[in-house]
């Protein structure tokens, strides 16, 4: 399953989509500038995270996902 969060979302809550295991791919929106803790924990299907170019906080991320940044995110 993929999920595209709406260009309107600035935030993803911590434990926003926690054990959400069916998630394979999220894309998130250039609005969203942080993610909360866990967020993403225990998404064991999640292997494809593309990260906006305004994101400004990252506080967690699957050890096994793959990343893709549309910015000079570091």
């Amino acid at each position: 399953e993929e999920v595209v969060i709406k260009d309107t979302v600035k935030f993803i809550g911590g434990g926003a989509f926690t054990f959400c295991e069916s998630i394979k791919e999220i894309t998130l929106p250039d609005s969203v500038i942080s993610i909360g803790n866990g967020a993403f924990s225990y998404c064991d299907s999640l292997i494809d995270i593309t990260l906006p170019e305004g994101m400004k906080a990252v506080l967690y991320v699957p050890s096994d996902a793959e990343v893709k940044i549309n910015s000079d995110f570091a």
